[in-house]
């Protein structure tokens, strides 16, 4: 059995909370219900095993203004302060509903008037204690966090390290697989890039065989055109002479004719 000096300390508002986690997730009780049982637990009760599956005995009350200011504090400020700021959110719609019909209408008796003033400033009220005795010290939930929650946290870390570090080595082999093509590509366009260079330069500047064969051809050309101009001039010869002929064959049988 746990035993515990007071609601007070550490150690007892941590029991409120892990309390008020069982009650209301585990038992899923009403939060009236939660409210009533966490209420009397920190006036009057030392035995907290007759709400609660834990096994645990206060040694000392604190009674009952200080309890009511510890209840406040762990279980109204912490868990029900939304709820509180609704009511009070709620009483003032409901009071500028009520001023506003009372304005344009003569339908609003005095009572609901007075009732919505009263409910509204009830809420105040409820809101200024609610907001009086608010936590003024965490440490202990530092302190909670400081065995296994961080052990916890720092495995949580190293995993995620790891699986981070497991991800850019994957990514880094993938670079590496870009790179190797890289190169490759970068390689074949080098192969390209001279192999076009070298037919430029055979452009720009021919080889000697090629010079040589135009040579040899240009002189075949001045042969064929030197022999083609004494073909023509042999032609033309050979057509005088044949004009030579006919007409002295003419002159000869004209003059036989006339004789």
């Amino acid at each position: 059995m746990l035993s515990i000096e007071t609601i007070a300390s550490i150690e007892g508002r941590k029991l409120l909370h892990s309390l008020f986690r069982e009650l209301r997730f585990e038992r899923q009780l009403s939060p009236f219900k939660i409210l009533y049982i966490t209420w009397k637990i920190c006036t009057s009760e030392l035995n907290v095993g007759n709400y609660t599956n834990q096994d645990v005995t206060i040694l000392h009350k604190i009674g009952f203004f200080r309890g009511t200011a510890i209840w406040m504090e762990e279980i109204i400020n912490r868990f029900f302060f939304s709820s509180v700021l609704s009511l009070v959110y709620f009483g003032a719609a409901f009071l500028i509903l009520v001023i506003g019909m009372n304005r344009f209408t003569d339908y609003v008796p005095l009572e609901i008037m007075i009732f919505s003033v009263m409910f509204e400033a009830t809420m105040l009220i409820l809101m200024f204690f609610t907001m009086l005795f608010s936590p003024k010290d965490d440490s202990y939930f530092i302190e909670e966090k400081s065995g296994h929650d961080t052990q916890d946290e720092l495995l949580l870390e190293i995993g995620e390290i790891g699986r981070d570090l497991a991800s850019i080595a994957v990514q880094l082999e993938n670079m590496h697989e870009s790179f190797k093509d890289l190169v490759g590509i970068q390689g074949n366009l080098v192969e390209s890039l001279n192999e076009a260079n070298k037919i430029n330069t055979q452009i720009i500047q021919p080889n000697p065989e090629m010079i040589e064969y135009m040579k040899q051809t240009n002189n075949e050309l001045i042969e064929f055109k030197n022999t083609f101009s004494e073909l023509n001039k042999s032609m033309i010869d050979i057509k005088n002479e044949k004009i030579d002929d006919i007409v002295k064959k003419h002159l000869s049988e004209i003059l036989k004719e006339k004789l």
